[in-house]
């Protein structure tokens, strides 16, 4: 079928929360938003998105609102048939920790969750394709860290953890095999809890070495100005390059 071409080929969006898209002039049937849409803002315009070949000269416009804590979106690789629940929050500083004001983090559920696309092997490699790379395999630090000069990627192998994002009164996440968690430098982040087989992938963009740092209110003005100077990647660590993708859309500076 006609769409965006991306990462997992003909791409089809069904957007819910304050998204919607529209597919005029011979392509599919246009996919419904589930949610009232305010202050639509024409992507073609404010965004890299733009606007995409779709169909037999029809053109794919996504319009949106501006960016919510707990967005919702559901992204269709059609070619993958992958079926990928993403949902995107801020963090505010909590006094300890910065965590990062200016890009959310992003969860991406059922990533490569292998029914019956990309299956959870398949991460590292996934990863390395779309430039996050200087990649390890392991578990998740028990207590609150993060870093100042690189994002970080995290995707589940095995098992099931809580985490908890955003110091001691921030966001818990509850993982399983197949999902990723993008952490916008300087965002703190634990584990609480595992299965005893819990493993991760985690990695960087173009092969960055993070640093490593715990909470301390000393250190929390130093690392803000340089968490501030990390830039936007270049592709997203599951879609790649495609501008569709989640953080193409909520990683703006």
């Amino acid at each position: 079928m006609g769409g965006a071409n991306g990462r997992f080929g003909a791409l089809t969006l069904q957007i819910i929360g304050s998204h919607t898209v529209f597919r005029p002039n011979g392509c599919a049937e246009p996919v419904r938003s589930e949610a009232k849409v305010t202050k639509a803002i024409d992507l073609q315009e404010k965004t890299r998105t733009g606007r995409r070949a779709c169909g037999s000269g029809g053109y794919l416009f996504v319009r949106r609102v501006e960016d919510k804590v707990n967005e919702k979106f559901r992204w269709k690789g059609m070619k993958a048939n992958m079926d990928v629940q993403v949902r995107s929050f801020f963090l505010k500083d909590d006094g300890r920790v910065p965590n990062n004001p200016d890009l959310p983090v992003i969860f991406y559920q059922n990533a490569y969750d292998g029914d019956p696309g990309p299956g959870p092997d398949s991460i590292r490699g996934s990863f390395s394709g779309h430039g996050w790379t200087n990649s390890w395999e392991g578990d998740v630090f028990d207590y609150h860290h993060y870093h100042t000069n690189t994002h970080e990627v995290l995707g589940v192998v095995r098992g099931t953890a809580e985490i908890l994002l955003g110091g001691d009164a921030g966001e818990r996440l509850e993982l399983k095999p197949g999902d990723v968690v993008l952490l916008p430098a300087g965002t703190a982040h634990k584990k609480l809890e595992s299965s005893d087989d819990f493993q991760v992938v985690g990695a960087y963009p173009d092969g960055m070495e993070p640093d490593l740092k715990e909470r301390d209110p000393a250190e929390k003005a130093a690392a803000k100005n340089t968490i501030s100077n990390v830039p936007v990647p270049e592709q997203d660590p599951v879609f790649g390059d495609d501008e569709q993708s989640p953080m193409f859309h909520k990683w703006i500076k």
